[in-house]
């Protein structure tokens, strides 16, 4: 039930705080992947994939951060559950509060950021035992090495094709095993787009081909229709290593909040404007 109100780095509880432990590989070598984390309802005995989102490391806390929408998608719906990659695991979720950019009277469209966050539950934290992978604001895109980016990836869990896959499953009485997307894409700028609320001091675009698309050994594939990985991450690649499973030198760009059809641009709001928002609003950490 969703309370609504206004790298890569494994963490430990220790009193109260996280020891941060930086996983020995490759200097900028991130798997920002298995930040990426999935909600989903329940429809008759299937899950019902609604959106994605990740995990996040601020203040001392562990965050998901999301689209705004995917969480006011969950808002009255009966038991939401999050499938967590890294432990490829279901956990159901309680009560739990949920931060919002906009006001509730304020509709999506008047929104530039669309974003939302929850604290992740302690429970969860301890089942996970430590392998849970987050952003940290040391890992994000910058002035400083924007420059060296190549690509964007926008990587979340496509809901249709999940949601067929939830089906079979509970049809079956199979394990239900999530399929993530990773979806390639080159650099666009807000000019490239009609829509005026993005603007590239706060929005990462990279243009969307629904035809095409290449899987982690460089072959090309269709894209899944992208509904669902709203909430997903949006990772820079400074590099491509073909046949890795993802093990090339990235920075976390973005939280995708969007697909814009007519400019055929996937949108994300920057980890930088996520960060800013964590300063201006205390409060939500307390």
């Amino acid at each position: 039930m969703v309370d609504a109100m206004m790298g890569w780095y494994l963490y430990k509880p220790i009193a109260g705080y996280y020891q941060l432990e930086l996983e020995k590989t490759s200097p900028g070598v991130f798997m920002l992947r298995k930040a990426v984390v999935m909600f989903l309802l329940k429809k008759r005995n299937a899950y019902d994939p609604v959106g994605s989102g990740t995990f996040v490391f601020h203040d001392g806390k562990l965050l998901i951060v999301s689209a705004a929408h995917v969480f006011e998608d969950l808002s009255k719906k009966g038991d939401i559950y999050l499938h967590v990659g890294a432990v490829n695991c279901i956990f159901h979720l309680g009560l739990f509060k949920v931060f919002l950019s906009k006001s509730l009277t304020m509709s999506r469209a008047e929104d530039p950021l669309d974003l939302g966050l929850m604290v992740v539950p302690a429970e969860i934290i301890d089942a996970c035992n430590g392998k849970i992978v987050m952003v940290q604001e040391d890992m994000i895109e910058t002035e400083r090495n924007k420059d060296q980016i190549l690509f964007y990836q926008a990587i979340g869990y496509p809901a249709s094709k999940n949601a067929r896959r939830a089906e079979k499953s509970a049809r079956t009485g199979t394990l239900f095993s999530p399929e993530i997307l990773v979806y390639s894409g080159s650099k666009k700028i807000s000019g490239d787009v009609a829509n005026k609320k993005f603007v590239d001091k706060h929005h990462v675009i990279f243009d969307w081909n629904g035809q095409e698309n290449f899987d982690d050994d460089g072959t090309r594939v269709d894209a899944p229709k992208p509904n669902g990985i709203s909430g997903g991450i949006i990772q820079g690649c400074f590099d491509y290593v073909p046949h890795s499973n993802g093990f090339y030198p990235t920075c976390a760009a973005g939280i995708i909040t969007e697909r814009d059809s007519a400019g055929n641009a996937i949108v994300g709001t920057r980890f930088s404007t996520v960060f800013e928002w964590f300063k201006l609003q205390p409060t939500m950490f307390t």
